[in-house]
């Protein structure tokens, strides 16, 4: 099992960026790895939600989001990788560029619309793609502990306290500001667990971290769905719940 590729559903744009969103962005990063960028699609949505005047303004506020680094990163990254796309679901196309507030798609009146716009871009950027191996697959066979891993390590940071870098085909994590890799620190992750032995690079190891981290995916997924609906809410503050309770007793499950 091959990931086609990843829609990572930002949501409405006029909210600030926050750190559970760049966590989230560099999960993204360090999960699928700068050869698979070209396969991501970064989504806006809720325009339909804006009267005229403020629909201008969030327009405005696109390019904002385009120059976050790491959102940077994922649509031009450096050397010579391909890039992703920014998809604005609701209008035409999905593009923001010459757009006008009359063409918007609204979700009750223009359903149908909106969905096969949406199935043109699914049909048009995944339907023939070549498969590519996620990062994690080929870190993930070479560590002990899940927070070794890049995509772990992002996970159990601070966000201030790193950025992404991209060497020799990976994304990785160093410490910010400096030409270190950055290591969790024991009381950071709280819990490490190991195998006996590291893992062969056997069909019988690749399916564990297949399954892994199809859990992982669906516990950031939940996560960053009810940071969104807090945002879109207006409330500028991380989820309650933890993210790092979601996924340890899976983990112990897998490295005990």
């Amino acid at each position: 099992m091959t990931p086609t590729g990843v829609m990572f559903v930002f949501g409405k744009v006029g909210m600030r960026f926050m750190e559970h969103d760049l966590k989230t962005v560099r999960w993204i990063e360090c999960l699928c790895g700068p050869k698979f960028f070209k396969y991501i699609t970064i989504v806006t949505s809720m325009w339909d939600r804006l009267v005229e005047e403020d629909f201008e303004e969030e327009c405005r506020k696109i390019p904002e989001l385009v120059d976050v680094p790491d959102i940077t990163r994922i649509l031009n990254p450096p050397g010579r990788y391909e890039g992703g796309v920014m998809y604005h679901h609701g209008l035409p196309k999905g593009k923001i560029e010459d757009v006008q507030y009359s063409s918007v798609m609204s979700k009750k009146r223009h359903r149908k619309q909106r969905s096969d716009v949406l199935k043109d871009l699914i049909r048009g950027r995944y339907a023939n793609c070549k498969p590519i191996k996620l990062q994690v697959m080929r870190d993930d066979i070479n560590v002990v502990s899940w927070t070794d891993t890049e995509a772990g390590k992002v996970l159990v940071a601070h966000q201030s306290e790193i950025e992404i870098k991209i060497f020799n085909d990976r994304a990785i994590v160093y410490k910010k500001n400096s030409a270190l890799v950055w290591m969790p620190k024991k009381e950071r992750a709280k819990e490490t667990y190991e195998t006996e032995e590291p893992q062969q690079n056997n069909e019988g190891s690749w399916l564990r971290i297949v399954y892994r981290w199809y859990e992982v995916m669906k516990s950031v997924s939940s996560y960053f769905d009810e940071a969104q609906k807090l945002r879109n809410e207006g409330i500028q503050r991380p989820p309650a719940w933890s993210l790092w309770g979601s996924l340890k007793n899976w983990f112990r499950r897998w490295f005990s």
